[in-house]
């Protein structure tokens, strides 16, 4: 009996309008969205190929240290199916010496345009477009039936209604996701013969295939909440209103509602107030490095009995910074430990800005994500996203190679220059400086690789559109038990 159900539900819906139009959206936007993050990929290769070597040619593949070294941040490749949030990540991260890095955008690589309106990408094809038309294609399953009288006749037979619901249920979804299924193929076959033929890497396809199977699952649960729509009422015209307004709640409500709560509940300070934050305490320190400096300088000098420390400087600066006399080598050797003794209270503090500011985020960023998981869409954007690297991850995860980047000049380069100071900062005195030079390091080998990138699925998403899905067809059956077929 289930079966013959299942081939009812096939037979009447692939002849509606429905079914065609479905086939119709997706074989356009699938395809084109997929081609079109492809192009935009290739071009933003081309313009990251393009930055890096500039810049390497403007500064001849050296940085001293004095310079600010910059890195940049290579696209996604996998933001061709969900550009997420790539236009708000930054591309450049700009390292300095008084250990504040900066993250900015390079001028002129964004449309603007993409940034107002949004973009056609998978995600949004799937999430919004093809989920209102999940909706349609199930709103009139159960009155619809209940309408035309179909239902009398199917409930005079000795048939379980768990049995004609699922047939309804799994007979749609079936038929909707062929079409889905069809163009996804051939987009992604368009794809490789437009120079995208990384989605066959290793690094990649295993992505791919959760990109596909947690759409599939995405869109069982929005037919689970079509057929629940559908045994809650007894007209068709009421079905359509209340979908219409669940979808509007679910698509667009809940996920722009999420952050603006969040933000509200727990504000945090921005990125420039922190770096001032940064360069004030640094400012403080070095002060007071300077006195101790001085303190240490006279004190110095006084035990070895040196009463005029230019002179001696002087005689003895034909052998370079590092003075021929003990009182100079044993200031030298105190200095050093001081400025290593300062250097490590500069890291220590700016670390503890870093928490702190690094928590805040993190507490906004976890209440509006939280929030908006009441909605099955936000949580396939979750999960979408990350596995395309372009999501909150890929934000967390860029942040912490810039602060890597940083750290690693900071050892490298930073921490190694030489500053000999002889005398008072703030009366007579001579600096001797000492500037390295290095490689302009890579940022990519401070990102986290794609290897093993299925694994960064935050799996509360996909538990919970499981269990949506679960909640969703128990309400239908539990609803569809009290439903009058006359």
């Amino acid at each position: 009996m289930f079966t013959t159900l299942f081939l009812k539900e096939i037979r009447e819906s692939i002849l509606t309008q429905w079914f065609f139009m479905v086939s119709l959206i997706c074989m356009i936007l699938i395809p084109f969205g997929l081609y079109m993050g492809t192009m935009n990929y290739l071009q933003q290769q081309i313009d990251y190929r393009e930055s890096v070597r500039l810049y390497r040619e403007k500064i001849n593949g050296m940085v001293d240290v004095d310079n600010e070294v910059e890195g940049f941040r290579p696209p996604s490749p996998l933001g061709i199916f969900d550009g997420g949030i790539q236009n708000d990540i930054p591309t450049i991260v700009i390292a300095s010496n008084d250990g504040v890095f900066r993250m900015i955008d390079e001028p002129g690589i964004r449309n603007p345009h993409t940034s107002l309106f949004g973009s056609l990408d998978f995600r949004f094809t799937v999430s919004v477009v093809l989920s209102l038309l999940a909706l349609m294609f199930t709103f009139n399953t159960i009155t619809g039936e209940k309408e035309s009288g179909t239902f009398r006749l199917i409930m005079s037979n000795p048939v379980p209604r768990w049995k004609v619901l699922a047939g309804k249920l799994i007979g749609r979804y079936i038929l909707f996701v062929i079409p889905f299924t069809i163009a996804l193929l051939v987009g992604l076959l368009i794809v490789i013969l437009t120079n995208g033929s990384f989605v066959l890497e290793a690094d990649y396809i295993m992505n791919i295939i959760a990109i596909v199977m947690t759409s599939y699952l995405f869109i069982f649960t929005i037919f689970s909440l079509g057929i629940m729509l559908s045994t809650l009422t007894h007209h068709s015209m009421m079905t359509v209103m209340m979908a219409l307004f669940v979808w509007i709640f679910l698509v667009f409500g809940i996920p722009k509602i999420s952050p603006m709560i969040s933000q509200i509940l727990f504000p945090v300070r921005s990125t420039q107030v922190v770096n001032t934050e940064k360069q004030l305490v640094l400012r403080d320190i070095e002060n007071e490095l300077n006195e101790q400096r001085s303190s240490l300088f006279e004190t110095t000098m006084n035990a070895f009995g040196v009463d005029d420390w230019e002179e001696v400087y002087r005689a003895h600066n034909d052998k370079g910074p590092q003075v021929d006399h003990d009182a100079f080598r044993e200031y030298d050797t105190k200095a050093a430990a001081l400025e290593n003794e300062y250097r490590e209270r500069i890291a220590s503090v700016y670390a503890a800005i870093d928490r702190e500011y690094i928590n805040e985020l993190n507490r906004q960023s976890n209440v509006a994500q939280h929030l908006a998981r009441l909605s099955p869409v936000s949580c396939y954007s979750y999960i979408v996203s990350n596995l395309s690297n372009s999501g909150l991850d890929e934000l967390e995860s860029f942040r912490t190679a810039a602060r890597r980047f940083q750290n690693f000049l900071n050892e490298d380069l930073y921490s190694k220059k030489v500053v000999n100071v002889y005398g008072r900062h703030d009366g007579p005195h001579i600096t001797s400086i000492n500037n390295p030079h290095t490689p302009v390091p890579d940022l990519t080998q401070f990102l986290d690789g794609t290897n093993g990138g299925v694994l960064r699925i935050n799996w509360i998403d996909v538990i919970l559109l499981a269990m949506y899905s679960i909640l969703f067809f128990a309400a239908s059956f539990v609803s569809f038990l009290r439903y009058d077929v006359r």
